[in-house]
């Protein structure tokens, strides 16, 4: 006579044998974390010098302002650029537009998305550095041109970077 119980602790042992609740799991684990260190890396890559040089040479702050500004922001960016890359494909399906839709409504979808997320992120960054109002007034514009400008070449940026390790990229093949 077969036992109908027999079947369900029969899976059950095999699972809890291999392990195989944890396996995927850690599986799982694995691949939300390599998706948050391409999307960090891809950020830190990208800004670190392109915003440095901009706070050196347009809002005139000194070394050591700009390396608390700088080293502020890669704290910033390993907390808000897995959101933010997840905030961009969001706005992107929100607005229909994919990696065949025309250059204009990319560079609109990665620029309304930049400047969205930049504006309030880049204010505490400079405020949290220490810049003075006057140097605020200076960089804060400068941020945010250099991030409307940079809206689409880092979503660009961050497909490619994203492909070379094996992520999906949303607007880029």
């Amino acid at each position: 006579m077969h036992n109908p119980h027999t079947k369900e602790k029969n899976l059950e042992k095999i699972i809890n044998e291999d392990n195989l609740s944890e396996k995927i799991t850690s599986s799982k684990a694995l691949k939300t974390a390599k998706k948050y260190i391409v999307d960090t890396t891809a950020g830190w890559a990208f800004y670190t010098p392109l915003i440095g040089m901009s706070e050196y040479l347009i809002a005139g702050m000194e070394n050591e302002a700009i390396l608390k500004s700088r080293l502020s922001a890669m704290a910033v960016h390993a907390v808000i650029m897995r959101p933010y890359a997840k905030f961009r494909e969001y706005w992107a399906k929100k607005w229909n537009v994919d990696n065949e839709s025309s250059k204009l409504k990319k560079f609109l979808v990665d620029t309304s998305a930049m400047i969205l997320v930049q504006t309030p992120v880049y204010t505490s960054i400079l405020y949290n550095a220490g810049a003075s109002p006057e140097e605020m007034l200076k960089a804060l514009p400068a941020g945010l041109a250099i991030g409307a400008l940079s809206g689409r070449p880092y979503g660009y940026f961050l497909d490619k970077w994203r492909k070379i390790y094996g992520e999906k990229p949303v607007l880029t093949k």
